[in-house]
């Protein structure tokens, strides 16, 4: 069981459950089919091939034109890259989306035009997650071999703990009762606990300065239940007061969890009038 997950990570699966929301959402679908089929007309290719959508995402609207304009060999390409950046905007200030959203427009886009031209609509996906996973620890030598005359060291940082060593003690039946043997019992196991404890918390530290934070109990419930009242609030534009209602919770919370997740996933809250 995983008992840790980096921000980058938990921010990923909440961009998920906030695309699980759009793709409810009739009006959102028939919109994403519509730029879609838009994009296919201008002829945009696969995203996934190719430099156009790298310029089109890169580059702003006018220096794609400019380029378009000077340079005559290259023309085409650009001219294609403006026309994508064009679309994709318009359709991006018609809908709250993260920072991401070129990532997975682009994603989906792909998917669309290898898999999904059969679904009358296509979806919103998230694009993969790739990310390193820390490795705290100790140096360990795990192999040791010779290259071409060169002796060569395959080493690891493995998170060993080595618990401190009781000393050895005298006990004298004679001299000493039970309950002394039971407090001298209990000094060596604190001490040993103590030792376990801080050498944990060194390994812990050291993943949490790479993002790496604790997951909260009932994260994906929380999560599904913050993105609803994220959606309400950024899509269909809800005053706290209605959030809250239709979500069955206070407005307290309803501000807290939204303001939280929107930070999160990069989503720019609406500037409605209400507190």
């Amino acid at each position: 069981m995983q008992h840790r997950m980096s921000r980058a990570r938990l921010a990923w699966r909440a961009t998920g459950l906030y695309y699980k929301r759009l793709n409810e959402d009739d009006a959102f679908r028939d919109d994403l089919a519509a730029l879609f089929s838009r994009l296919e007309a201008l002829g945009a290719p696969d995203p996934l091939k190719g430099v156009v959508w790298e310029e089109a995402q890169a580059r702003s609207l006018d220096e794609l034109e400019k380029l378009a304009e000077d340079d005559i060999s290259l023309g085409a390409p650009y001219r294609l890259a403006s026309s994508i950046r064009r679309e994709v905007e318009a359709f991006l200030s018609r809908w709250p989306l993260p920072g991401r959203i070129w990532k997975d427009l682009r994603w989906s886009y792909a998917l669309h035009l290898r898999l999904g031209k059969p679904r009358k609509r296509p979806r919103l996906e998230l694009a993969p997650f790739i990310e390193g996973v820390p490795t705290p620890g100790l140096p360990v030598v795990e192999d040791v071999g010779e290259l071409a005359g060169i002796r060569v060291q395959t080493v690891e940082r493995l998170p060993w703990i080595f618990p401190s060593h009781p000393l050895p003690f005298l006990y004298d039946p004679l001299a000493h009762d039970r309950r002394w043997l039971e407090e001298a019992i209990e000094a060596i196991c604190k001490e040993i606990r103590a030792s376990i404890l801080a050498q944990a918390q060194v390994y812990e530290e050291e993943v949490e300065a790479q993002g790496w934070g604790r997951l909260p109990p009932r994260l994906r419930q929380k999560a599904e239940e913050a993105m609803r009242r994220l959606y309400l609030r950024v899509v269909k534009r809800y005053t706290w007061g209605q959030v809250a209602v239709y979500t069955g919770c206070d407005k307290a919370q309803a501000r807290r969890q939204v303001r939280y997740y929107a930070r999160l996933i990069g989503l720019p809250l609406p500037n409605l009038e209400d507190t």
